[in-house]
């Protein structure tokens, strides 16, 4: 958009030309053409310089014959200096290369004295307005695009770092990883031996075949083989967890009765939650209990969530519930729903109870020992048979896991 003058906005005129005549004749047509004027004169190429350096014009105008320096060189030393303002030069004479030549020196226009007229000169500081402005905007632009460009390039440089970093971040911590799973599957490993011959030895003890024990021993050797068991247990969690965190399970894939395998867990579960008083019951609403998955699979993951279940259970009932969905897909699917009145988890508890080793660290949860990995276990089969698990709970209020698992 063109620059509007007025009287408080006039235009900035520098007017270079050692001819006091013809100085005053491009201030009256200036005037003449409606602009608005303030100009500041210069008699030769030294204080036209110095004036350029000082001041900032809108618009110069250059004798092309000065008697210091020739209007060529002063146009070149403008330019040189950085000077940008639009240059028309004035001239009483000139051949065709003097015009090529003040072109490529840089200035604006070209205008014989002898043909200036209010009109023409109008025109010219126009049109010289005009393209000076276009040029401003694309300098300005062009300065944008570089800065732009020089972010984009920093950027660029700082996410390769940071990806960089990541990558050698995600690498450590896979071999962190591999090696806890690799530490952890060899002390089970070592573990289990050993405690496979306390086992037979508190058998062969119990068989008294080399003499009588006293009831005190008896005792003694009962609560060997209990701990035994109890230890066996913790270490197969382990090597479970070892393995289903190596990825290194592979599932058996099979037919099996969804509600023949719960019921079997529910018969094998029952004493302990007759032992605590509690309704252990199932709501089986299947209309096809057959599902193609990995079986003992399957049963590790009812087991552990029944037996969570009765465990955090003082009192009430425990539920389990089958039923068939369809996902978001459409797809179909089978869900196994575990819930019970026991003491609930925390929102923030939440969270982590599905992280290896993590326990609860509220009320009865303290006086159950284990290793924490029972959800932790679930979740990862769960995730190698393609389902997933979630929990709904009020601390207090007891808790409700669902799993579900798509049809095959």
């Amino acid at each position: 958009m063109l620059h509007e003058f007025s009287h408080d906005n006039p235009l900035r005129v520098l007017l270079i030309d050692d001819d006091d005549v013809d100085r005053y004749s491009v201030k009256r047509a200036l005037t003449k053409a409606g602009f608005p004027l303030a100009c500041t004169e210069a008699c030769d190429a030294k204080t036209a310089s110095a004036l350029s350096a000082q001041s900032e014009f809108d618009l110069i105008f250059l004798d092309l014959c000065l008697p210091d320096q020739d209007g060529l060189g002063l146009l070149k030393q403008l330019r040189s200096d950085g000077i940008t303002t639009p240059i028309i030069v004035l001239t009483g004479q000139g051949s065709e290369q003097i015009v090529v030549d003040l072109m490529q020196a840089g200035a604006a226009d070209y205008l014989n004295k002898a043909e200036i007229t209010a009109e023409r000169l109008r025109r010219r500081v126009n049109s010289a307005l005009r393209v000076h402005e276009a040029e401003a905007t694309a300098r300005q632009a062009q300065a944008a695009l570089e800065a732009s460009n020089a972010l984009l390039t920093y950027q660029n440089h700082e996410l390769e770092a940071n990806r960089r970093r990541i990558e050698a971040q995600n690498r450590e911590l896979i071999r962190a990883v591999r090696l806890k799973s690799e530490f952890i599957a060899t002390i089970s490993h070592e573990l289990w031996t050993p405690m496979n011959s306390i086992l037979g030895f508190t058998q062969v003890l119990s068989r008294q075949s080399h003499g009588q024990l006293s009831a005190y021993q008896t005792a003694m050797i009962q609560r060997i083989e209990s701990n035994a068991q109890h230890l066996m247990a913790l270490i197969g969690d382990l090597l479970d967890f070892s393995s289903a965190d190596a990825r290194q399970v592979a599932l058996q894939p099979g037919l099996f009765n969804l509600s023949d395998l719960v019921a079997n867990v529910v018969d094998e579960m029952g004493p302990s939650a007759q032992a605590k008083a509690l309704d252990l019951q199932v709501d089986d609403q299947l209309q096809n209990a057959t599902q193609m998955g990995d079986g003992a699979r399957m049963r590790q993951i009812v087991m552990n969530l029944v037996s969570n279940a009765i465990k955090f259970t003082p009192a009430g009932h425990v539920t389990i519930r089958l039923s068939e969905i369809t996902d978001e897909a459409a797809r179909p699917m089978v869900r196994l729903q575990v819930s019970d009145s026991g003491i609930g988890i925390a929102p923030a508890a939440q969270e982590l109870i599905f992280d290896a080793f993590r326990q609860l660290n509220q009320g009865i949860a303290r006086d159950h020992s284990g290793t924490g990995l029972g959800l932790a276990i679930v979740k990862s089969l769960l995730d190698l048979m393609g389902g997933s698990i979630t929990v709904e709970s009020q601390l207090g209020e007891g808790a409700c896991f669902t799993v579900e698992l798509p049809r095959q």
